[in-house]
């Protein structure tokens, strides 16, 4: 569920609009994503338990390094109707929900911090890898099952180098390149507990044969891994009746891993959209399956251009968040991160 502010001046009405929609579908919500400044944080979940009573899963609120203000961008949730939830808590905290239909178990794990706020950067980023294990270890399951991560860094740009070395160590210890390499956000962004960074995440664990969890290419760039970033482009998982497909940030890069139309915002969304949709095309889908996304801006004055652009390309997708944030690079303004869903 995606739900975005009705104006300025009434922020936190996008609450209403998830309660209602989370009512009208007999769902429950299992994590959750707020988008918006700093200022607002004292009335965040006062004004969300208004609107949607108890909160009781994970909300992973976070804002742009260098805004502070009352704006807000939005807010998405995942929800489910017709099955049980058990939350999942780590060291007295809910950190995800679980549920499972005849297919698989199913967690989502949101807002995982460091055990030492204080640590250094990459001691913070160990840390979450291992809370993140041991959140899933709860309910039987490892990071074997993860099939999507994602990461957001205060000051991204100061230390992603140093971030993309502990993942990959991580990922080598586990033994995770030997099987599936999740696909993954990694941005710019703070967050609510003025840690070094927080980190969410999707696992998977089959309990039918039929259903299979692949990577997937990108046909119009190269592995991430091939410049040193360890996660795969997109993850598709596939069950009797139908197929998710899992889109990583993607930005405006080139096959060969180079950054394409620096400082270029209008040329930058066009060549990023260019690759999601090949990639959606590679695995029989448009835009119009299009179930949520992200949209990453760097410079807030290009936040108009960001939206048009994204309506012309996406055919309007209401499903689409836009929110303030660092991308990976410094020459990149814009990223999108998109979830697609094909009935068959």
């Amino acid at each position: 569920i995606t739900a975005h502010p009705p104006d300025e001046a009434h922020p936190f009405a996008m609450f209403d609009a998830l309660a209602e929609c989370v009512r009208d579908q007999r769902a429950q919500i299992v994590a959750q994503f707020v988008f918006g400044g700093s200022e607002i944080g004292s009335n965040l979940m006062r004004d969300l338990e208004r609107a949607a009573g108890p909160v009781n899963w994970p909300v992973t609120w976070i804002h742009a390094d260098d805004h502070s203000g009352r704006e807000m961008t939005g807010t998405q949730a995942y929800a489910v109707a017709g099955t049980p939830i058990r939350r999942v808590i780590l060291d007295g905290r809910i950190v995800g929900s679980c549920f499972a239909d005849e297919y698989a178990e199913y967690c989502l794990l949101g807002d995982i911090l460091p055990q030492d706020l204080a640590a250094s950067r990459t001691a913070q980023t160990r840390s979450v890898f291992e809370q993140c294990e041991a959140a899933l270890q709860t309910i039987g399951m490892d990071f074997s099952h993860v099939m999507r991560t994602w990461f957001y860094l205060d000051r991204l740009l100061d230390w992603y180098d140093a971030f993309n070395a502990v993942r990959t160590r991580f990922f080598e210890e586990r033994g995770v390149f030997n099987g599936l390499l999740p696909a993954s956000t990694g941005i710019g962004i703070a967050n609510r507990h003025g840690s070094a960074l927080v980190m969410d995440a999707m696992a998977v664990k089959p309990r039918d044969p039929r259903v299979s969890i692949q990577t997937v290419a990108s046909p119009l760039q190269c592995p991430a891994t091939g410049y040193r970033s360890s996660f795969s482009r997109a993850v598709e998982i596939v069950v009797p009746g139908h197929r998710q497909l899992h889109i990583s940030g993607t930005a405006s890069i080139a096959p060969d891993g180079a950054s394409v139309h620096p400082d270029d915002i209008r040329a930058q969304i066009q060549k990023t959209l260019e690759v999601v949709a090949a990639i959606l095309k590679s695995r029989g889908m448009d835009w119009s399956n299009t179930t949520r996304g992200i949209a990453y801006c760097k410079r807030l004055e290009d936040a108009e251009t960001v939206q048009r652009c994204m309506r012309e390309y996406t055919a309007g997708s209401a499903s689409i968040a836009l929110t303030h944030a660092d991308i990976c690079r410094p020459e990149l303004l814009f990223e999108l991160e998109l979830d697609a869903c094909r009935f068959q």
